[in-house]
């Protein structure tokens, strides 16, 4: 006999029932003719789709695909198998019925063993579909038991405490698609199985949800249900509403269509919808999965359980169990750091981390190959959007967590345009608290309440719990980018998004930046994805109030590229005498001086201010600003006496065109102030600042920062005179305001905060001054992060402390922490570096350890040719904040 011939019927009888009859395109073999030609279509795929060209081997599964993906209207085989495997499909439900029949007649030992199941028999080859037990609990569930669950035991113990108590007869799981409510609800109804009979509804379209009824009024075994003139649901419901039933669980599954269960926008309607037809008893349970939060709060109310990304050790099992790690990493640790990674880039979202087991798995790679795809943006939404097989997932529907997303943001979109803006414009910034105040305005706070809480529901966005911020996952943030990039609308939000952060990022009542910092992530986020160019092309003003903000914030490096880039751009739009762009180059000069590149920054400052005295008179407030940086570089030099004549002619030039109660010409009286107190006129820097105080308290009040501003520079005059229950005084009253008016993590409550630590320690009182200097450092770590060049002052300032209380080896570790993080961020030539390497030598030598403080020779010569001492280096550390303040005020 040829080999993929079908033989007549004489000779099957005669043969042996072994499988003889072999597929000549994949040798595959099979024992019935029948299954050969069936096995042969799927080769050949006779049937195409007419709306996309694809191609099925056999008719049930192209009428699924048209199902799925067209929504098309199937008029004949509407009703197809769910059993795994089976592709049959009928016109008829009777004789879906019947067919169903005949696969609990297929449980033979043979059939057990090829599937698996001969260890385990009461997960039979049925188990994972439909089955009775001798207890008369039935089973209806389409899903074997995932071997690869982990994690969410406190929501497990929620749903079996409110099975136990009986007191709860419907609840929900509400999240993310993706997020793993399904495979939630998979492991519950597996883990009540023995107690209860359990049904499983997938409510995604209309025709999984009938073929599932179908499938319970038959276990059900509810007389004439076959029939076409009943509606099964109602049937169904009537039957598990009685009583006899006994304990049962039901599962609704996907219900996230508003419309298919409670009518129009969540309004009853005349005719049936599915909260109609759901059954009532004190035996009965009911478990509904939802993306959609509105979905389950008219469904459970109270008794909703969010589901929220899995934690780290479970993340990490999860990707372990399904990984075949076939492939050996060169080492483990690096391998579990490897993972680490994956799990943070991926946001411990349980189907993503599947998805990308999958594609570990299918492409034989390596854990560091696959990791570095995801750090590529592009990568990353091509992976999201592949497909992969899970045989605990649905036929026929797409698996790709991308398209999950993109289900229910179409279901977004036909709900809401300004939940889709708020989505495109969201997409656009950080996706960790999202100021609600920077969101565009739409005119109505209710309207702004109900579009988020739309997004909220299907938790593509969280709240805080004060209300005010928003996150959004960065996995789905990514797959938004992508859908604005298809549809060619990302390079038409991105400048919406800068214009109102531009429109937002103003200069506040107290003439400070501070509130710009909640709003700064955000304006880097966009300008990160614009670029720097083309953020310069779109808005000028905005880049530059991003430098200004880099400046006050001390992030030197990044506002040296970004003056850079704006002094181009600037020089092309606006001309290279435009006021902007001369604030530009006077601006990236302190960015030099910031980096202690004092030589570049001196030549550069005294280069534009005689441009801008030519161009813009002596009297623009360019040439003021520029005159200040200039006075900064100055002090920075040493150079005390230069400094006082270029800020008493700043301070002339403000008097005469402001007037000497401006806040222009105070910011110039205090910073004179500050000169005279470093040359050691006390006296005259003391009777000045006393003036700017009493004028601000005047003109601004107690409470403003400026005035307070001036009673911290006077303390610290106090404190060099030897004044120091004065100081004190003045000081705690600083502090006291700032806390109240502007917070425990302003950067003027933490500086005087510091001075008063060093007022504590000069007056011996050391365990004061040490825990008030840790406050502040704790404090700055988060506010700025643990490399930030101001926390190296406040290291400094801690470590200085420790040295006055003769604890050395304490000093010395901070030290060395101070020195090698400013060798990291400011550079191993910065004086600041030299100055810590000085003050680390001399801790060495008091500790003994000579050849440790003779290796740092070379820095602390370096150290000695500057102008300074190790207690300047601290003190005018220090005042790097204090002059922040005050540039913050200019007009």
């Amino acid at each position: 006999m040829a080999e993929g011939s079908v033989p007549n019927q004489e000779t099957v009888v005669k043969t042996d029932p072994v499988p003889i009859f072999r597929c000549d395109i994949c040798q595959a073999t099979y024992a019935r003719p029948g299954d050969l030609n069936r096995h042969l279509k799927k080769h050949t795929r006779p049937y195409e789709c007419d709306e996309c060209g694809s191609r099925f081997g056999l008719r049930s599964d192209l009428d699924r695909h048209r199902r799925a993906l067209h929504r098309s209207i199937v008029t004949n085989r509407t009703y197809s198998c769910s059993m795994l495997g089976c592709t049959r499909s009928y016109i008829r439900k009777d004789h879906l019925i019947r067919h169903m029949k005949s696969h609990r007649k297929e449980t033979t030992h043979d059939k057990l063993l090829d599937e698996g199941h001969d260890h385990a028999p009461h997960e039979s080859a049925t188990s994972s579909n439909t089955h009775s037990d001798s207890s008369g609990l039935l089973w209806a569930v389409p899903f074997p038991r995932n071997p690869s669950f982990v994690g969410h035991q406190e929501i497990l113990d929620k749903l079996h405490h409110c099975l136990e108590t009986n007191d709860v007869h419907r609840f929900a799981l509400s999240g993310l698609g993706g997020i793993g409510k399904t495979q939630i609800a998979l492991e519950f109804a597996h883990q009540i199985k023995d107690r209860r009979s359990v049904f499983w509804v997938p409510t995604f379209n209309v025709d999984a949800l009938q073929q599932a009824y179908t499938m319970i009024a038959h276990e059900l075994q509810i007389p004439d249900s076959e029939k076409e003139e009943h509606d099964i649901k109602r049937l169904v419901q009537y039957r598990l509403s009685q009583e006899a039933s006994g304990p049962w669980l039901l599962i609704l599954d996907n219900a996230d269509d508003m419309d298919m269960w409670f009518g129009n926008d969540g309004q009853r309607r005349d005719s049936q919808t599915l909260i109609d037809y759901m059954p009532k008893s004190s035996k009965g349970t009911i478990l509904l999965t939802t993306r959609n939060m509105k979905v389950a709060v008219k469904f459970a109310g109270t008794h909703i359980f969010p589901v929220k990304a899995m934690d780290d050790t479970s993340a990490t099992q999860l990707l372990d169990r399904s990984l075949i790690n076939t492939l050996e990493e060169i080492n483990i640790l690096e391998d579990e750091n490897r993972k680490e990674q994956i799990i943070q880039q991926l946001g411990s979202l349980p189907l993503a981390l599947v998805q990308a087991a999958a594609y570990i798995n299918e492409n034989d790679i390596r854990l560091s190959e696959y990791l570095s795809l995801l750090n590529d943006k592009e990568a990353v939404i091509e992976l999201l959007s592949e497909d992969f097989e899970d045989e605990r997932r649905y036929r026929g529907t797409k698996n790709a967590v991308a398209t999950t997303w993109l289900v229910s943001f179409d279901q977004i979109r036909d709900l809401s345009p300004l939940a889709v803006d708020y989505m495109a414009f969201i997409s656009c910034i950080d996706p960790d608290a999202i100021p609600i105040s920077l969101l565009p305005p739409v005119g109505s706070r209710k309207k702004e309440l109900d579009t988020i809480g739309i997004l909220t529901a299907y938790s593509f966005v969280e709240r805080n719990s004060h209300g005010d911020h928003l996150s959004v996952h960065r996995l789905v943030q990514l797959a938004m980018q992508n859908w604005l990039r298809n549809q060619k609308l990302l390079a038409f939000w991105i400048p919406k998004v800068i214009s109102r952060l531009n429109e937002i990022m103003t200069i506040d009542e107290y003439g400070s930046f501070e509130s710009w910092r909640r709003y700064f992530p955000h304006a880097r986020h966009v300008i990160v994805l614009a670029g720097l160019r083309q953020s310069a092309e779109i808005n000028i003003q905005f880049l530059e109030k991003y430098g200004l903000f880099l400046l006050a914030d001390e992030d030197f490096k990044e506002a040296e590229r970004t003056f850079e880039v704006l002094i181009q751009e600037a020089n092309i739009q606006l001309g290279p005498d435009h006021h902007i762009t001369l604030d530009s180059i006077s601006n990236l000069a302190s960015a030099y001086r910031g980096q202690g590149r004092l030589a570049e920054a001196l030549a550069l400052d005294i280069k534009v201010i005689n441009t801008m005295k030519t161009v813009l008179g002596m009297e623009h407030p360019s040439t003021l600003n520029a005159m200040s940086n200039l006075v900064s570089i100055y002090q920075n030099q040493g150079r005390f006496a230069e400094a006082e004549v270029l800020e008493v002619e700043a301070l002339e030039t403000s008097q005469k065109i402001f007037g000497s109660d401006h806040r222009f010409t105070l910011t110039k009286m205090s910073n004179l102030a500050v000169i005279w107190k470093k040359q050691g006129k006390l006296t005259d820097a003391e009777k000045l600042e006393m003036q700017a105080l009493k004028t601000r308290q005047k003109v601004l009040g107690l409470m403003h920062p400026s005035t307070m501003t001036s009673m911290n520079n006077l303390a610290t005059i106090y404190q060099e005179q030897g004044l120091l229950a004065e100081a004190e005084e003045l000081q705690s009253q600083v502090v006291e305001r700032a806390e109240s008016t502007l917070g425990h993590q302003h950067s003027l409550t933490l500086m005087s905060m510091s001075d008063l630590a060093f007022i504590y320690q000069e007056q011996g009182r050391f365990d004061e001054a040490e825990h008030l200097a840790m406050r502040v450092l704790q404090a700055r770590k988060i506010t700025l992060g643990s490399e930030h060049p101001s926390l190296l002052v406040n290291m400094d300032n801690l470590a200085f402390i420790y040295k006055k209380m003769g604890r050395f080896e304490e000093a010395g570790k901070l030290v060395e922490e101070i020195l090698e993080t400013s060798r990291k961020v400011l550079g191993p030539d910065h004086p600041y570096t030299s100055a810590s390497s000085g003050n680390l030598a001399l801790i060495y030598r008091s500790l003994g350890r000579l050849k440790e403080a003779e290796a740092l020779t070379y820095e602390i010569d370096s150290y000695t040719k500057t102008p300074r001492d190790a207690a300047w280096i601290r003190l005018e550390g220090a005042m790097v904040v204090e002059d922040k303040i005050q540039n913050e005020l200019f007009a």
